[in-house]
């Protein structure tokens, strides 16, 4: 579909928006699975769904959708891909209940009422294609439209386990075809895409948008640590709980020793 998009304050030609290709859109149409913290999540919120005014931000092909949408009393999902709009649509379009599907940006939802969803999902690390900026309008537009008590969550990529995308040694394998596919990556990531300068810093920076290779390269990803992560959203929410990526487990400790790629957040905002 032709058009422009809005990204980081910048328009662009949509056709070239790497969540309009239609290899990727294929990609998240297929999906049908949950993540491990989300599915520790919905299991944690099933006994208050059924009330629930849902927004699923980022909704992508519909993958959560199949999981939230047959609980919550009413469900609204929205995308700034107009193909992934469309594609969702027409995966729905004979659900027994009306579902509606936006095409919007998550960082003005002037169509959304304030104080009107119980539970935001913003998954996938939707929220990490944005600029600095444009992240924290998101913060404040979903604890806008969520109801005193709401619920957000969201998923972000983690700064503290970035060693293993830029080390030439986890790139090692026996098979000759994906080491040769790696270490194309490597020099890729390396060389061509992000400045040595850049590299060096990332471990000291609480947050960094950096070309972590997604999507062919084509986008710019946003890494930040969870001490971070708990600054930006402390203002806003309370009740923060972190889930692992990697059993979908509740995460203790210390901060600093958090070593999954992603890290799940549920939130709520405040009562008053």
């Amino acid at each position: 579909m032709a058009g422009k998009i809005l990204i980081d304050g910048a328009f662009m030609d949509s056709k070239n928006f790497a969540f309009n290709q239609e290899h990727v859109v294929a990609t998240y149409h297929g999906e049908s699975h949950l993540q491990k913290p989300e599915e520790a999540i919905l299991h944690k919120l099933a006994p208050e769904l059924g009330d629930f005014s849902m927004l699923d931000m980022g909704v992508g092909g519909g993958r959560t959708t199949i999981h939230f949408a047959k609980w919550v009393k009413d469900y609204e999902a929205m995308d700034i891909s107009d193909n992934m709009i469309e594609a969702s649509q027409a995966r729905f379009s004979n659900y027994p209940i009306e579902l509606k599907f936006k095409l919007g940006d998550a960082a003005s939802m002037d169509w959304v009422d304030n104080n009107s969803k119980d539970f935001v999902l913003f998954s996938y690390n939707g929220i990490d294609y944005v600029d600095q900026d444009t992240r924290l309008k998101i913060l404040n537009e979903v604890n806008r439209v969520l109801k005193p008590g709401g619920y957000f969550v969201f998923s972000t990529h983690n700064l503290q386990e970035i060693d293993r995308m830029f080390s030439l040694r986890r790139r090692w394998t026996r098979n000759p075809i994906t080491l040769v596919r790696r270490l194309r990556k490597w020099l890729l990531l390396n060389f061509k895409y992000n400045s040595r300068e850049l590299i060096r810093s990332l471990k000291t920076l609480p947050f960094a948008r950096f070309n972590d290779g997604a999507y062919d390269f084509g986008l710019t990803t946003y890494y930040i640590k969870p001490a971070a992560q708990l600054e930006q959203l402390d203002p806003l929410f309370e009740n923060i709980h972190l889930y692992s990526l990697n059993d979908g487990l509740e995460l203790s400790g210390p901060l600093e020793d958090i070593g999954d790629s992603w890290v799940y957040y549920l939130c709520q905002k405040p009562l008053s």
